[in-house]
């Protein structure tokens, strides 16, 4: 999400996504996935922001008016998700 901040700051948007995040990424506390605690992370390291002249898929799509945001799911996760309802 730190690209739609960096481009499109103040918009209403980021703070909206942001805290449906949070609320709806609870779903996940109490998960653990081959002995790696499962959280849902709005403030995380690997962004989908790089600040140069190249620019990732999400920051792309954002710089075309697209919201845009980047989701790092592990297979085993996707996996339990779908067989968990």
């Amino acid at each position: 999400m730190l690209s739609m901040e960096v481009h499109w700051k103040g918009d209403p948007l980021i703070d909206r996504l942001k805290d449906f995040f949070k609320k709806e990424g609870k779903i996940f506390d109490g998960y653990t996935f081959k002995g790696f605690k499962c959280k849902f992370n709005t403030e995380p390291d690997l962004h989908g922001y790089w600040g140069s002249k190249v620019y990732t898929m999400t920051e792309q799509a954002i710089l075309l008016g697209i919201p845009s945001f980047q989701f790092e799911i592990p297979f085993s996760v996707r996996k339990k998700m779908l067989r968990d309802g």
